[in-house]
């Protein structure tokens, strides 16, 4: 059964085969989840929205480390997904250029918040 959050996008991660059927319906809630979060720091860098975000994921009790990576996964795959195509590579390049990516494993590794 499909979930109802984001259905573009769920379907975006479907035809990309990024992830197993059973996991598309947590990406899509943390993408929605980032959404709302990122309408209070829109006039901010995405990278630096998806930084926040995670910040205050890690701050929360109820979320596991684990939950703040597959967050982290998700809004990635959001900003390419929303993306004209020339534009996606850059975009990842912006992630890259941040390390965002690797900053963060190292930190969710090392149970070590920013």
């Amino acid at each position: 059964m499909k979930n109802k959050v984001l259905p573009e996008f769920q379907e975006y991660l479907r035809t990309k085969s990024v992830f197993h059927e059973k996991y598309i319906r947590f990406y899509a809630h943390w993408a929605s989840k980032f959404l709302s979060f990122s309408k209070s720091n829109g006039h901010l860098s995405y990278v630096l929205q998806v930084q926040k975000f995670l910040d205050f994921l890690k701050t929360q009790k109820n979320i596991n480390d684990w939950q703040v990576k597959q967050a982290l996964e998700s809004s990635q795959l959001l900003a390419v997904s929303n993306q004209p195509k020339n534009m996606k590579e850059n975009n990842m390049k912006d992630f890259r250029e941040l390390n965002v990516w690797e900053k963060v494993t190292t930190q969710v590794q090392s149970g070590k918040g920013t």
